[in-house]
C-alpha cells in the first residue's frame, strides 16, 4: 500500500509539472523600427527606407501534446490575428505611380511565382520565423507588394512562403496617414515568433518636381522634434491584446 500511495504521489507530481509546462501563453510582443536616414529636415520630409521587426514571445510545450494545436495547453497558440503600428507622425508613405497588385495574382503563388506576377510592384520584403505545432521552426521569405487601394488609401500585401508548407499566408494591412494595419490570416497549428520587413521608401514614385528638383519616394520623413515614436499593438485570438512601444532620436539637418 505504501508503495502504491508513493507511486500516485509521484505520478500526480509528474502530471502536474508536465501541466504547469504545457499552459500556453503569449507573454509579450517587442517591436524595433529603424527609420534611415536619421538625420532629417524639420519642415521638409526627405527620402526615407523603414524596417520594422515584431517579436512575440510564447510560453508552453513544443512539440506540442497530441490533439492539442490550437488549443491553450500548446505553444502554438494563441496565433496573432491582427497587428497595429503606429510610425511617427513625421513619416507619410505614398505610392504615387508605383502600379497595383491585384490580390488574385499573388494568392496560392510561390514566392518566386507572385515577384512574378507583380515585379514591378514589390515595395520591400524580409523574412519571419514560424513555430509549429510540431517542434518545428521554419524560415518564411516575405515579399511586400503595393496592394489595390482600400477605401481611398493605400495598401500593403506582405506574401509569406516556407519551406515545406503548401500554405501560402498573405498578410493585408492598410496605411491610413502614419497608421499600418495588417490583419494576419492563421497558418494551421503555428505561431508567429518573429516577423521582420525591409520596406524599400526610397523608391521614386513620380517626376521631380520643378520647384524642388527632387522626385517623391515611397515613404518620406521629416524630423520635427527630434523623436520618432514607434507603437504596436498585436490583437490575439480569444481577444488579448499586446503593445510595446519605442522612440528613436533623429536629428535636424542645419
Amino acid at each position: 500500500m505504501r508503495k502504491y500511495l508513493i507511486g500516485m504521489i509521484v505520478a500526480l507530481a509528474g502530471a502536474l509539472a508536465l501541466s504547469s509546462v504545457a499552459s500556453a501563453d503569449v507573454t509579450s510582443v517587442g517591436v524595433v523600427a529603424n527609420i534611415t536616414p536619421a538625420k532629417q529636415n524639420k519642415k521638409v520630409r526627405g527620402p526615407a527606407n523603414i524596417f520594422f521587426q515584431s517579436t512575440d514571445t510564447h510560453a508552453g510545450a513544443l512539440p506540442c501534446p497530441l490533439g492539442t494545436a490550437n488549443s491553450p495547453s500548446c505553444y502554438a497558440f494563441p496565433p496573432s490575428t491582427q497587428t497595429t503600428i503606429t510610425f511617427p507622425k513625421d513619416l507619410k508613405f505614398t505610392p504615387g505611380n508605383i502600379p497595383d497588385c491585384s490580390l488574385s495574382r499573388i494568392v496560392g503563388q510561390s514566392t518566386a511565382g507572385a515577384r512574378a506576377a507583380c515585379a514591378q510592384s514589390i515595395v520591400g520584403g524580409g523574412g519571419n520565423v514560424q513555430a509549429f505545432s510540431d517542434g518545428r521552426k521554419l524560415n518564411g521569405v516575405i515579399t511586400a507588394f503595393n496592394g489595390a487601394p482600400s477605401g481611398g488609401n493605400p495598401s500593403l500585401y506582405l506574401h509569406v512562403e516556407f519551406p515545406g508548407v503548401a500554405t501560402k499566408p498573405i498578410l493585408n494591412g492598410v496605411f491610413r496617414g502614419n497608421v499600418l494595419s495588417v490583419q494576419i490570416p492563421p497558418v494551421q497549428g503555428s505561431v508567429i515568433d518573429v516577423f521582420s520587413t525591409n520596406l524599400l521608401g526610397k523608391r521614386v514614385v513620380g517626376k521631380k518636381s520643378k520647384k524642388t528638383g527632387k522626385a517623391p519616394t515611397y515613404a518620406s520623413i521629416r524630423c520635427s522634434n527630434g523623436k520618432w515614436p514607434v507603437t504596436e499593438t498585436v490583437n490575439y485570438q480569444g481577444g488579448k491584446t499586446l503593445t510595446d512601444s519605442k522612440t528613436y532620436k533623429c536629428k535636424q539637418k542645419k
